[in-house]
C-alpha cells in the first residue's frame, strides 16, 4: 500500500546511508549528515515522525506528549511548550505506540502516583535520566498495572521516592510497582529510594517490585 507515497523516494536520492519507514512516511540520512523525507505523516510543522525502538526492538512512530511539573492537564496539549502535568494524563492521551516524554523536575500528586498505564504499549520516559526526575509518591503506590499490560509498557529513567505499600490479603500481596493478573512491565534505568512496605499477614507478600496473582507472587 502506497496510498500515502511513503514508498515514492525522490528523484537524485543516491547517497543514502541510511532509510527508515514510518506509519506514513520514510525518512533518509545522507553521506553529508542531512535528512530527507517524503510520505503523508507530517507534523504541523512539516517533520517527519522518525521511528523509535520500543521494549522488543520494534519501530514505532507514534506521537510524543509531554510532561512539565510547570505543566498543565486542564490547559496543556501535550506538546513541549504547552506539556501536561502528570504522566496519568500523558498516558490516557496516548495510543500504543506512542511515547510520554517527562522533563526534570518533582513530581507529586494524583496523576504521579498509583499510576495505571491502562494495558497501553507506551514507552514513559524521562528526559535526563532518574537524578533529575523524581516521583515522590508520598506514601503511596507508584505503578499499578492491572489490564494486561506487555512488557512493550515501559518505565524509564526515573527515581521513585517515599512510597508505601502493604497488604493484609491471604495469598497475595502488592508493591510499590505492583503488577496483577498478567500484566507485565519493562521497568528500566530507575532508581527506588526512601520506600517502605508491609505485610501485615503470614501469607501475604510485599515488595518494591511485585508481579502479583493469588497463584503466582513473584517478588522482584
Amino acid at each position: 500500500d502506497n496510498s500515502t507515497g511513503a514508498l515514492n523516494v525522490p528523484a537524485g536520492l543516491t547517497d543514502a546511508i541510511e532509510v527508515a519507514a514510518g506509519e506514513g512516511n520514510s525518512i533518509a540520512l545522507r553521506k553529508d549528515g542531512s535528512v530527507v523525507a517524503w510520505g503523508q505523516m507530517l507534523d504541523e510543522t512539516g517533520t517527519a515522525k522518525v521511528p523509535v525502538p520500543n521494549a522488543r526492538g520494534e519501530s514505532t512512530s507514534g506521537k510524543v506528549y509531554y510532561i512539565s511539573a510547570n505543566g498543565s492537564d486542564t490547559n496543556g496539549d501535550g506538546s513541549e511548550s504547552n506539556a501536561y502535568a502528570t504522566i496519568q494524563k500523558g498516558i490516557d492521551q496516548a495510543a500504543d505506540g506512542d511515547t510520554v516524554l517527562v522533563l526534570p523536575g518533582t513530581y507529586t500528586g494524583i496523576g504521579n502516583r498509583e499510576i495505571d498505564p491502562k494495558g497501553k504499549k507506551v514507552i514513559v520516559k524521562s528526559t535526563k535520566g532518574p537524578f533529575e526526575t523524581v516521583l515522590n509518591l508520598e506514601r503511596n503506590l507508584g505503578i499499578h498495572a492491572k489490564t494486561a499490560e506487555t512488557l512493550d509498557t515501559v518505565f524509564d529513567g526515573f527515581t521513585f521516592k517515599n512510597g508505601f505499600a502493604q497488604s493484609n490479603a491471604d495469598w497475595n500481596g502488592t508493591g510499590i510497582v505492583s503488577m496483577q493478573g498478567q500484566a507485565v512491565l519493562t521497568i528500566k534505568n530507575c532508581i527506588f529510594s526512601e520506600n517502605e512496605t508491609k505485610a501485615n499477614y503470614v501469607t501475604t507478600t510485599t515488595a518494591i517490585i511485585l508481579k502479583r496473582d493469588k497463584s503466582d507472587l513473584l517478588p522482584i
